[in-house]
């Protein structure tokens, strides 16, 4: 198997390496988009093809990115949690969503709960600027989590979707895993049934690598540099998803706050 890789770069188009592609070969290409780098591998016959892939990737997940973001002020996220308690009309996808969540809070007992959002903006582990939030800041934010205040309908062709007043959602837990979902299927329709997704801690695959056999993924050691893996897993038409406290945190007077919250605590 020969390894091809695509650059991506800010101003030019796709560029490959050189050499002719075979039957068996994989392309790679990185990007950035969803707040995490990106990286698609595709067993496709020629050069064309894997930028044809490429292309359903990069659309697919920007298309995504921009109903299901929480920093874009156009998003469907921002606005529901701009209108609180309204009514708001909303994407298919974001209906979709919506309604997952709430399936997957209540098997889970609101162990996970979307509804987090202001707890999320209240500690912004992921911005550039950290604070330890007081007890009170969080005991006012915890009182509007609630999954069961979440609400979806369609009517005449439209979909629409409400959320609880004071009330915000975030999707971070969700959403790259529900995009990923979206990408594979999309590629599988373009004719790239053999590719393999990755954003950030999100994986999925489908098909086979390029000697014919289950994609394979490693699963970082946390306590090790990228790149050291504790067990490699087979990866054929279903998703391997990890989550980890050494990837988003910061640390304040020699403790270590990170991105997962409970929704329980208010706390990572």
């Amino acid at each position: 198997m020969q390894s091809k890789k695509i650059f991506l770069s800010l101003i030019a188009a796709l560029t490959f390496t050189a050499s002719s592609a075979t039957a068996s070969d994989v392309y790679s290409v990185d990007t950035f988009a969803i707040g995490t780098l990106i990286n698609g591998q595709f067993k496709v016959p020629n050069k064309e093809k894997a930028e044809a892939c490429y292309k359903i990737l990069n659309d697919e997940t920007r298309r995504l990115e921009y109903i299901l973001s929480a920093y874009d002020p156009d998003s469907d996220v921002t606005r529901l949690n701009e209108h609180p308690g309204e009514w708001i009309q909303i994407e298919p996808e974001t209906f979709e969503i919506l309604n997952g969540s709430k399936t997957i809070a209540a098997l889970t007992h609101g162990t996970f709960d979307p509804t987090v959002g202001a707890l999320v903006k209240l500690w912004s582990v992921d911005q550039p600027e950290h604070r330890v939030p007081s007890e009170a800041e969080i005991k006012k934010a915890l009182i509007n989590v609630d999954y069961n205040l979440i609400d979806a309908k369609k009517e005449n062709g439209k979909y629409f979707g409400k959320i609880g007043k004071k009330q915000a959602v975030a999707f971070g837990a969700i959403g790259k895993g529900y995009i990923a979902d979206k990408v594979i299927n999309k590629l599988k329709q373009g004719g790239c049934g053999d590719s393999l997704i990755s954003l950030g801690g999100n994986v999925i695959g489908s098909g086979t690598n390029g000697s014919d056999k289950p994609w394979s993924i490693g699963l970082q050691r946390p306590d090790k540099e990228r790149g050291e893996y504790f067990a490699v897993v087979p990866l054929k038409d279903t998703s391997v998803v990890t989550s980890g406290d050494y990837e988003k945190f910061f640390i304040k007077d020699g403790v270590k706050y990170h991105h997962i919250l409970n929704p329980k605590t208010g706390k990572p």
